[in-house]
């Protein structure tokens, strides 16, 4: 008890605290002597001290090793105890800190200040992990449409509530997530490989394997799964409200995205290259095709009647050496413009990179469960 108001402590009044100071300097510093001993300087010191011979009879020299053992033994059990003091203290000063902060959310979800609650009550948890200030952070994530995140809390609630909790506590709770459960979607996700990245409408969710049910707000969701050296797979899936689907995953050996990408987009252009060189070559054909078949269609018109029949033999077979050149060049038309076809296709079919940050949006339907008109929570002590 404080003392009152204009009254002087007796132990002020005849300076015992002025004469304590020396004794408790004494016993401090006996005691941070005997840490040092205990844990820097004991093993060594003891060592080097239980080895050497004590002049005297052999019965002084047991004696003397036996006060050895049990100087060190109470030195490491004072240290121990001093040691472990601070802990005690910190873990009294997180507990109170923590109790303060639960307090102060209370008070602001009671003013209707739930964004700030819901930091101090994390802040608390985060000092003194309590199953109440579980149950109190899952229904300020409800009342912030957040119903996902307060639906995972109260499952985290009854794990760590069970045979704690008063009964009327858990049944109220356990009302408040079935009326999430009603509203929402839930899907139980299992995955074959390990450590698979988790993304639900973009937005990654975790790796497998999860911890447990997902909740979903309803309509139609894009799942997805990644894990390096397979192949992505993607679902879209519709819920309704209160439906319960389980989705059973193998992903395939594959190459990466990046690899994937990259690897067609250099088959792509090979090909496309290949097509157009083949068009060059073409139009190298045609063109001396052309310049041939005039040339030698002129020289079969200028021939006399009375020409040698070598003559016009040789005029037609040039003619027809132009067509052959005009002909080669349709090949490889057809030809370029079917790989330059194929290039297009690989390049304009490579696989896309995962583009992240869609967030989906909030559930709209507000709900608040509980034993009072501030719903499911806890005032007071935990």
């Amino acid at each position: 008890m404080p003392p009152v108001a204009g009254h002087r402590p007796v132990g002020r009044h005849l300076g015992l605290r002025t004469l304590a100071r020396p004794i408790v300097w004494l016993v401090s510093s006996a005691t941070k002597s005997a840490r040092q001993l205990s844990t820097r300087l004991g093993p060594a010191c003891a060592g080097v001290l239980f080895g050497r011979r004590v002049a005297g009879s052999m019965f002084f020299h047991v004696l003397t090793q036996w006060a050895i053992v049990i100087a060190f033994t109470f030195a490491s059990v004072v240290s121990t105890e001093t040691s472990a003091a601070p802990v005690l203290r910190s873990r009294t000063a997180r507990y109170a800190a923590a109790r303060k902060l639960f307090l102060e959310g209370n008070r602001l979800r009671g003013v209707k200040r739930l964004r700030a609650a819901l930091a101090a009550y994390r802040r608390a948890y985060e000092l003194y992990p309590s199953y109440k200030i579980d149950l109190n952070i899952a229904q300020t994530l409800f009342d912030l449409d957040r119903p996902r995140e307060a639906a995972a809390r109260f499952l985290r609630f009854f794990r760590r509530a069970k045979g704690k909790a008063p009964a009327h506590i858990v049944q109220a709770a356990r009302a408040a997530l079935a009326q999430i459960d009603a509203r929402l979607g839930r899907l139980t996700l299992n995955c074959s490989q390990a450590r698979a990245e988790v993304f639900i409408d973009g937005q990654k969710i975790g790796l497998t394997p999860l911890p447990g049910v997902l909740y979903l707000r309803p309509g139609r969701h894009r799942v997805e799964l990644r894990l390096i050296g397979h192949r992505a797979h993607r679902e879209s899936l519709k819920l309704a409200a209160g439906s319960w689907r389980r989705l059973d995953v193998t992903l395939l050996r594959g190459l990466p995205p990046r690899v994937a990408r990259r690897r067609q987009a250099i088959i792509g252009w090979s090909t496309l290259a290949g097509g157009l060189t083949l068009a060059a070559g073409a139009a190298t054909l045609y063109g001396v095709g052309i310049y041939r078949g005039e040339a030698a269609h002129e020289r079969y018109l200028a021939l006399e009647p009375s020409a040698p029949p070598e003559r016009f033999a040789e005029a037609r077979g040039d003619v027809d050496a132009a067509k052959r050149l005009l002909i080669g060049g349709h090949v490889l038309v057809g030809a370029g413009a079917i790989a330059i076809g194929v290039g297009l296709y690989y390049l304009l079919t490579r696989p896309k990179l995962p583009v992240m940050g869609e967030v989906p949006s909030a559930f709209e339907p507000k709900l608040t469960v509980g034993l009072s008109d501030r719903g499911v929570m806890l005032e007071g002590r935990f």
